[in-house]
């Protein structure tokens, strides 16, 4: 079990990101979904995630662009993990 961890999952296969989140649900996170870079900004401006989950490549840039930003913008960072 996860133990309510909060993980923001950024997948554009919104099929995939749904799969995904009920799996992650199902072990006990609290799981927030985003389909897209500019989503997850605002998700991580909001609120703070233990981790992050992304796919590598996004409808508005890729997963090292969203670290990049994170980086430079996030007092603390989650963790994160490409898929």
């Amino acid at each position: 079990k996860l133990n309510g961890n909060s993980i923001l999952l950024v997948e554009g296969d919104r099929a995939y990101a749904f799969q995904l989140k009920q799996i992650l649900e199902y072990r006990g996170a609290m799981v927030s979904l985003s389909h897209n870079i500019k989503d997850a900004k605002s998700s991580l401006n909001k609120s703070d995630f233990d981790l992050m989950i992304s796919g590598h490549k996004l409808p508005d840039g890729s997963a090292r662009d969203l670290v990049e930003w994170a980086k430079e913008n996030l007092s603390t960072l989650p963790t994160f993990a490409a898929i």
